[in-house]
């Protein structure tokens, strides 16, 4: 493990070391002799524990939006290696491997609210398991726009029933409530993404059509565009 120079001083020689392993480890040191003393050996015992690192969890963008990555990283001390686990609440959303002193989970599956995300690291053969503080999450809700509003049959037209179509962008829910001005003309689920209706009583002249949904628990309250 090393060797020293006797201090003739204090009579004691001292060596440094950071490379024990874990557990019980019986040391000797061993006294070559000299022209006026034998050889002699002494034995101690250091018992060497399991370091516990230090995690600390920082999210790349706080607060996100619904849809948005969010990359959480998680930093541990002193060395350490293996996976760290992260979790929303009690729920597991991933795990990361230790690189360089970091482990990273990417996610874009949050849904609206503040989640309590935390970061476990396993612990390995030199080192305990350990954990981070608390990082409040905060997401919002995503402000989709509808397109605008598509008429699939004449326009204009004249005294025809006319379809209204309006697709709808991914995660929205319905129903779709589509007016002509202020005044509700008909209402229909999203059906593959698309809500269809057909009116045959729109009013002569120039209808400004729009097309809203009522938000929901991942969407801000209403969108519409207007035809």
């Amino acid at each position: 493990m090393g060797s020293g120079t006797v201090n003739p001083t204090t009579g004691t020689v001292t060596i440094t070391t950071s490379i024990l392993p874990v557990g019980n480890d019986p040391i000797t040191a061993t006294y070559g002799g000299d022209t006026n003393n034998g050889p002699v050996t002494g034995t101690t015992t250091q018992t060497v524990s399991k370091e516990t690192p230090t995690v600390v969890l920082t999210s790349s963008l706080n607060p996100s939006s619904v849809t948005q990555a969010v990359i959480f990283t998680a930093s541990v001390s002193t060395g350490a290696t293996g996976t760290v686990t992260f979790l929303d609440g009690s729920t597991t959303l991933g795990t990361g491997t230790i690189s360089s002193g970091t482990a990273t989970f990417t996610t874009s599956t949050l849904n609206a609210g503040v989640h309590i995300i935390t970061a476990n690291y396993g612990g390995d053969s030199n080192h305990n398991s350990s954990a981070s503080a608390p990082l409040s999450q905060t997401v919002n809700k995503d402000t989709p726009v509808l397109p605008v509003p598509v008429v699939s049959t004449s326009n204009p037209s004249v005294g025809t029933p006319v379809t209204i179509t309006e697709t709808v962008p991914p995660g929205v829910s319905g129903p779709v409530t589509f007016s002509d001005g202020s005044t509700p003309i008909g209402t229909a689920p999203i059906i593959g993404g698309v809500a269809t209706i057909t009116v045959s009583n729109l009013p002569l002249g120039t209808d400004p059509i729009t097309a809203s949904t009522p938000g929901d628990s991942n969407n801000i309250l209403r969108f519409r565009h207007r035809l």
